[in-house]
């Protein structure tokens, strides 16, 4: 478990360092060439990076408690998880609730 998470941390910290330095010239014309989509697509980057260190984290403990047969607990926390990303933070990010600018086009 221990080499997964320092090999998963040092991934976290290549995917930090590119989506901070490298992201401008790396992601031309790579998806769309619409510049002010890419503006706000670099913006998001930067700030979601950060959430891939508890990626980086929970993945191994996740598969390591797969590994012994707690399958269950390893659903459940998954399951809360995604519901909470998905669903609360998209409600208060997309919608513009507590505090929170809605986003509109």
């Amino acid at each position: 478990m221990a080499i997964g998470i320092k090999t998963a941390f040092i991934f976290w910290l290549f995917f930090l360092c590119v989506c901070f330095f490298l992201l401008t010239p790396c992601h031309k014309n790579f998806f769309t060439n619409d510049e002010e989509t890419i503006l706000e697509g670099i913006k998001y980057l930067k700030i979601v990076s950060f959430s891939y260190l508890t990626t980086a984290i929970s993945i191994p403990y996740l598969t390591m408690i797969r590994s012994v047969e707690k399958v269950v607990i390893s659903t459940v926390v998954y399951i809360s998880s995604f519901s909470c990303k998905n669903f609360v933070i998209n409600y208060i990010l997309i919608f513009g609730h507590l505090g929170f600018q809605a986003f509109r086009n």
